[in-house]
């Protein structure tokens, strides 16, 4: 009978994730009109199904042993989970705008409802997935799906019939993007989707397959790089860097990070010259268009670098021999990373961050901290409530200040602060977000310490090949979708196309460490 439960139990889990990575991203409803309802509501309904029915199946027959053995396998993100759902539930009970703080606003939807099943996802995928793959391949080919209805949007090619009722003169031409709508909306999706695609081709040893996950690979991200939205280039910063990062000391999978870049920069030329000849059928974000700053040349050039690299890897066999060699070449990486990091910040300061920064989110953010300034001390520490950014700032603003001056934004009233993190500071307070930064750093934490101890409990050597027998996939998936989420984040926002993939991988990373033994260290 516990047999037959347990499963379901685990059936019903993969199933679930099917919903979320497969039909969630693909499913358009009737078009781009009402698409973030549509969405949300094929979320919702899912969900509620899958998250109920596993609740009542996980409770009935079950005895208090089991509740004690549960309550002493507790981790760390198990705490932070449970923290932040608490919060986002007394935020929302405390709440000045009622059924706005549980709903959240309409299009959007990221009230208390959302919040706790995203945490709802984390608990079930961390406690029901059995590390079958098969659901995670089927998500990467719905992305490359996606990825292909995206690339043919830009040439003007519409096989789903999504841009019948606009021309290439219409905003909704150029800014709405296969089968996920706006372009924002479709990086806040790669953010946590590409993750995938990236860490299985480098760990994929087959030879078709490797191909195969190649071609989609380079096809993301030329997608990311001419979709319009400065987002996707910093996720793909973010990605290579997190390749390289965990690809340190491991010749394969340096090279395979060679190689898709080389296939990248050597097909953005090939995509621009089609993109022309397609005239004004091309969809082209003209604020946003990167072959109007990046001539066809450059990228050449960057190609052959990349060629060159490959070259030198290849015939050097090996570029690290032992563990303090790659622990040298990752100080170097991170050294390389912050030298950059404080270049740009040097940069932004001695420029100034005014209004128009970021394209008018510079505006957004002084509102939202001068909106925190101005809270009482319930809002500070608890927030205005889920998803009441909009109605909290304006409203406590005033008439009179900039807020309403109509200058940003094209006169709209935004709904969140387009920076996640300065978002849930107005939405869920301190509390909140000093929880929500707790996931994402106990995530980082765990996923990087998992892949370092391995399987068996010892520090990897640092001289592999793609994988190794130490490597987990999930765990490379984590640190690289948590790497990704959390940048685009600072310029972005949650919504129903990212922030349910970054709770699943969570789960994914949490049950893949209970697997290999790695919890006992962060029980409480």
């Amino acid at each position: 009978m516990k047999s037959g439960k347990k499963e379901f139990l685990s059936l019903l889990c993969k199933l679930y994730m099917v919903a979320l990575l497969v039909a969630l991203p693909l499913y358009t409803g009737e078009g781009y009109w009402n698409l973030g309802d549509t969405k949300y509501m094929l979320f919702k309904n899912v969900s509620c199904l899958c998250l109920g029915l596993w609740l009542v199946v996980g409770i009935c027959g079950t005895d208090m042993r089991s509740f004690r053995k549960w309550r002493k396998a507790v981790s760390m993100m198990d705490l932070a989970m449970a923290a932040y759902g608490i919060i986002v539930v007394l935020s929302a009970l405390l709440s000045d705008y009622g059924q706005l703080a549980w709903k959240g606003y309409g299009g959007w939807y990221m009230g208390a409802f959302s919040q706790l099943l995203f945490v709802g996802i984390y608990f079930v995928i961390s406690r029901g997935y059995d590390g079958a793959r098969w659901p995670l391949y089927l998500g990467e080919i719905a992305l490359f799906l996606v990825t292909l209805f995206g690339l043919l949007h830009r040439l003007g090619i519409d096989p789903l019939k999504l841009l019948v009722y606009w021309s290439y003169r219409d905003w909704e031409y150029s800014h709405m993007l296969s089968t996920l709508g706006n372009i924002n909306w479709l990086c806040g999706y790669y953010s946590v989707a590409l993750a995938f695609f990236a860490v299985h081709f480098l760990q994929e040893e087959r030879i078709w397959l490797e191909a195969m996950l190649y071609v989609g690979a380079v096809a993301a991200f030329v997608l990311l790089a001419i979709q319009g939205s400065q987002g996707g280039w910093l996720i793909l910063m973010v990605c290579v860097a997190s390749c390289l990062f965990l690809g340190w000391g491991r010749l394969a999978v340096l090279k395979r990070v060679c190689g898709l870049l080389t296939g990248f920069f050597f097909c953005m030329p090939i995509m621009g010259y089609l993109m022309k000849i397609r005239g004004n059928k091309a969809a082209v974000v003209l604020d946003g268009n990167i072959y109007g700053r990046v001539g066809w040349h450059v990228w050449l050039i960057a190609g052959g670098i990349c060629v060159s690299a490959y070259g030198w890897l290849w015939r050097k066999g090996r570029i690290l021999d032992g563990r303090r060699a790659g622990r040298l070449g990752k100080a170097v990486l991170l050294g390389g990373i912050g030298v950059c990091m404080s270049a740009v910040l040097i940069f932004l300061l001695g420029r100034g961050i005014d209004d128009s920064f970021g394209n008018g989110r510079g505006f957004l953010w002084r509102i939202a901290l001068e909106s925190f300034e101005a809270a009482d001390v319930k809002d500070k520490l608890l927030g205005a409530g889920p998803d009441c950014y909009g109605e909290a700032v304006f409203n406590r603003l005033g008439a009179g200040s900039d807020v309403w001056k109509g200058d940003h934004w094209e006169n709209a009233v935004y709904t969140n602060a387009h920076n996640e993190f300065l978002s849930q500071l107005c939405n869920v307070g301190i509390f909140g977000t000093v929880s929500y930064l707790a996931i994402f750093l106990i995530g980082l934490y765990r996923c990087w310490r998992g892949i370092r101890t391995g399987q068996g409990g010892e520090e990897e050597s640092g001289d592999g090949g793609a994988g190794g027998k130490a490597d987990s996939y999930e765990l490379w998936v984590g640190l690289l979708a948590i790497a990704m989420y959390g940048a685009h984040s600072l310029i972005s926002f949650q919504q129903v196309l990212n922030a349910p993939f970054l709770f699943l991988v969570l789960g994914l990373c949490e049950e893949r460490l209970r697997r290999g033994g790695h919890h006992e260290v962060e029980e409480v």
